[in-house]
């Protein structure tokens, strides 16, 4: 299970954020799987929008609502046992979420 509410916004930012102006039909894509007990949840969307070095490893680069929106429901849920990372290319840029198969038990309940 992973808390409600946390892959629409990476989503709407592939979508709003990845995709040229007057682009037409384009595929984002959405992956997950399971791997040293913790989920790998990605998101990737194909226009290859810039990300820096700051931006992929800063929350304080979080300037929108849905990454730090995001960071904040894993920091809730999970404290310091989940991630989002960045990185971006030529081809495309990717959100990956890295969360325990378990939150925390005290988050669980709320």
């Amino acid at each position: 299970r992973i808390p409600a509410l946390i892959v629409q916004p990476l989503v709407e930012n592939a979508i709003r954020h990845g995709l040229p102006p007057d682009s037409g039909a384009t595929r984002i894509g959405i992956a997950a799987k399971v791997q040293d007990r913790r989920l790998k949840l990605s998101v990737r969307d194909p226009a290859g929008a810039v990300v820096t070095a700051a931006e992929a490893s800063d929350v304080s680069c979080d300037t929108g609502f849905g990454l730090r929106y995001v960071r904040e429901r894993l920091r809730h849920f999970y404290g310091d046992e989940a991630t989002l990372t960045l990185a971006g290319s030529d081809t495309g840029t990717t959100v990956t979420l890295e969360l325990p198969l378990a939150p925390r038990p005290s988050a669980a309940s709320v």
